[in-house]
């Protein structure tokens, strides 16, 4: 895996800080939750990933979906935060999954380029499915392939990427 996951615990604390000074008012998680959510979380905490969107995604599924969603949080619930072990029990099918996901349903290309697309990265053991999963377009995964593979991971600004990770016990 090409993004960081430190287990130092300047790190640790850090992200622990973060979350707290996130979350310590009530009131700001109801302003916030009905706005985009441009950060890519992947909490082995919560065992859950947290896919970033925009409000107009989440205002989307409930015009299309009216008998299905009633409410912002509940498309969030069930569209953007997906179990953690979908994407880590079988990493290169997860891979595959997604890319063919990206290029078939989101892009809309045919079967041939989608399957294609979803071998050549179905190996590529430094990309992680969740990321796949998060990117809305191929450009989006070409500039985050691209940052990978050039060691610049700080310059790809789609969205952020997080990973909240347990603490190692000594």
């Amino acid at each position: 895996m090409a993004t960081k996951t430190a287990y130092d615990s300047k790190v640790v604390n850090s992200i622990v800080d973060k979350e707290t000074t996130i979350f310590s008012n009530p009131n700001d998680i109801e302003e916030n939750i009905h706005s985009d959510s441009l950060i890519l979380i992947t909490s082995e905490r919560d065992n859950k990933v947290y896919l970033p969107y925009k409000a107009s995604e989440v205002n989307a599924y409930l015009e299309q979906f009216p008998d299905e969603y009633s409410s912002f949080e509940e498309v969030v619930e069930s569209e953007f935060v997906i179990p953690l072990d979908y994407y880590m029990k079988h990493p290169t099918s997860a891979r595959f999954r997604e890319a063919y996901a990206l290029i078939r349903d989101r892009e809309g290309k045919n079967i041939i380029e989608s399957l294609n697309y979803a071998f050549s990265l179905m190996f590529k053991y430094d990309l992680n499915p969740i990321i796949i999963a998060a990117c809305k377009t191929q450009e989006q995964l070409e500039d985050y392939l691209e940052c990978l593979e050039h060691e610049t991971l700080n310059k790809f600004k789609h969205f952020e990427i997080e990973f909240r990770i347990n603490p190692l016990r000594v």
